[in-house]
């Protein structure tokens, strides 16, 4: 009897068991994560990829403050000292300065053409450096070729008689890109000025330079224009894209006259 139940047991404990294939089956469900592990393995990615963004978004946002500072710094107003510095230094970029480099030996002398035009751009108190240097480039050209009396005038018009701008820019108010003949780009960048057969005299002044985003200079049919002749300095004007001086009194100057002519741009 005895032998009869431990053969029961045996058999019994047998049958409890698991099969091979039982085995494997708890073995890979071991090594499978839970579903509360894998949420809380897809919670902690996305708080990472969230942290990331933030991050992102807060470099991104220091970055355009930066820029923006810069911007305000570069659109700050100037004063009148300001002005002039301004003024002095681009034209030692430009390279406008004879005698050497330096701004001090740039003409501010009293009713020079240059005194005259910084004067009116410091009537605007509201103007940045980009503004003040464009202004003074304007006021430049209009006092060198406004009522300019030369060689060219005394032979076309008669000793002493010299014609008047038919449209002067002291009557258009203080925005530029609304002068007479003036036209601005979205952003009140000068970037053409037609003049053609405006009355004016005298010679083209070097601080037309100043207008880096000029592309059209039209000042055709004004005859009592042409002293000195063609300046050579308007072959360095990389953004023209259109010169027009047919019509006007251009002394034959040489190689100057040849090389600024011969320029694809010049018609």
């Amino acid at each position: 009897l005895n032998l009869t139940m431990v053969q029961e047991n045996n058999d019994t404990q047998h049958d409890q068991l698991p099969s091979v294939e039982e085995v494997k089956t708890n073995i890979l469900a071991a090594k499978s994560p839970s579903p509360m592990k894998m949420l809380g393995k897809s919670i902690f990615l996305k708080i990472v990829a969230s942290t990331l963004i933030v991050a992102t978004i807060i470099s991104l946002s220091v970055a355009i403050i930066v820029l923006q500072n810069k911007d305000c710094q570069s659109d700050a107003i100037l004063d009148a000292s300001g002005m002039e510095e301004v003024i002095r230094n681009a034209v030692v970029q430009k390279g406008i300065v004879g005698g050497g480099t330096s701004s001090a030996n740039y003409p501010f002398s009293d009713r020079s053409i240059q005194q005259r035009a910084l004067s009116k751009v410091m009537k605007v108190t509201t103007l940045t450096k980009e503004m003040s240097i464009q202004r003074y480039a304007l006021w430049t050209f209009f006092f060198a070729t406004e009522h300019v009396g030369t060689p060219v005038t005394n032979k076309i018009f008669g000793l002493g008689t010299v014609p008047t701008w038919k449209d002067s820019w002291t009557n258009d108010g203080p925005d530029p890109c609304l002068w007479n003949g003036v036209r601005c780009n979205s952003f009140g960048i000068v970037v053409e000025l037609n003049l053609s057969d405006s009355g004016i005299t005298g010679a083209l002044p070097p601080e037309l330079k100043l207008l880096d985003s000029l592309t059209s200079l039209d000042l055709s049919k004004n005859i009592g224009l042409g002293h000195g002749g063609v300046p050579i300095w308007l072959k360095d004007m990389d953004s023209l894209q259109f010169i027009d001086l047919r019509g006007c009194t251009f002394s034959d100057n040489g190689a100057a006259s040849l090389e600024v002519c011969g320029s694809t741009k010049f018609f």
